[in-house]
């Protein structure tokens, strides 16, 4: 189950009330298979996560108790609120891609291929460009310049001499 990303569905605690385990939903239905049951409150997709001790003997009678679960917190934003960001690792999940452009925002937020992860199948269609960027594009390297830019509208004006104060 090492670097599954999922749902934390809810908690159970014991009668002081510590957490003792932890139910999550993995993104991948596959993980986490042998611990899922139809009689877990939480559903039959949550995995409960035990709670971790490991005692480690520091010597000198010394001795130290680690507690925790085995899950890392992790925080998501869109790609459109990525812009302007840099992330030395990442992982860019694709599926909800709207407009021309996006996925290669996704994907250009990394400083690297070695700390990009592409989270599920990247469906073609995710990578597209405007027509009017191509069109663009292909101008440039044409070494054509460009269309002149239609002149500004000029709104016909009506001057009252007889009554103009200035004149």
């Amino acid at each position: 189950m090492n670097g599954q990303r999922g749902q934390v569905l809810g908690y159970d605690t014991d009668d002081s009330g510590a957490v003792v385990k932890i139910h999550v939903r993995f993104y991948d239905t596959m993980a986490g298979q042998p611990r899922k049951s139809m009689q877990n409150r939480f559903g039959p997709d949550a995995v409960p996560i035990s709670v971790f001790k490991i005692t480690f003997d520091l010597g000198s009678g010394r001795r130290v108790t680690r507690i925790g679960f085995p899950l890392v917190a992790a925080t998501a934003i869109t790609i459109h609120k990525s812009q302007g960001q840099t992330y030395t690792k990442f992982a860019c999940d694709l599926r909800g891609v709207f407009a021309a452009g996006q996925g290669y925002v996704g994907l250009s937020r990394g400083t690297g291929a070695a700390g990009t992860r592409i989270v599920n199948v990247l469906p073609r269609e995710s990578l597209y460009c405007d027509e009017e960027v191509l069109q663009e594009m292909a101008r440039l390297r044409s070494n054509q310049a460009p269309p002149p830019a239609p002149p500004p509208a000029v709104q016909p004006q009506t001057v009252d001499v007889v009554n103009d104060p200035f004149l």
